[in-house]
């Protein structure tokens, strides 16, 4: 039986909610605190893993996960985080004028057919 890592209780709705996965009909799935791996929830306890040596225990295996939020609530959050990550992209890279001199020289896609 798996000991939990005697750190505080992570409310779920403290974690981001792409660092979640509520979906119904799939299992619970978080990404460890301390590595970002993604593991299964098993009675609400980080499913044990190996930090990135492949030797050591992640210090983030076995951390206690609060479920305190709903599939709904859960998915809501995630929708209005996707929103607001498209707002902060940058706009469309447009193609460089033709106009613009070319580096003599240099090999690039436009140097290269000519």
């Amino acid at each position: 039986m798996v000991r939990h890592n005697r750190r505080p209780v992570i409310p779920a709705s403290e974690l981001r909610p792409n660092q979640l996965s509520l979906y119904p009909g799939e299992p619970t799935m978080v990404a460890c605190p301390d590595c970002g791996a993604w593991r299964v929830l098993r009675r609400s306890m980080v499913a044990p893993h190996r930090a990135a040596d492949g030797n050591t225990r992640c210090p983030g295996s076995a951390q206690r996960i609060r479920l305190d939020l709903t599939p709904g609530a859960w998915l809501a959050r995630l929708r209005i985080a996707e929103t607001q990550a498209g707002l902060r992209r940058p706009t469309t890279v447009r193609p460089a004028d033709p106009h613009i001199e070319r580096v003599p020289g240099r090999v690039d896609a436009a140097n290269a057919a000519a």
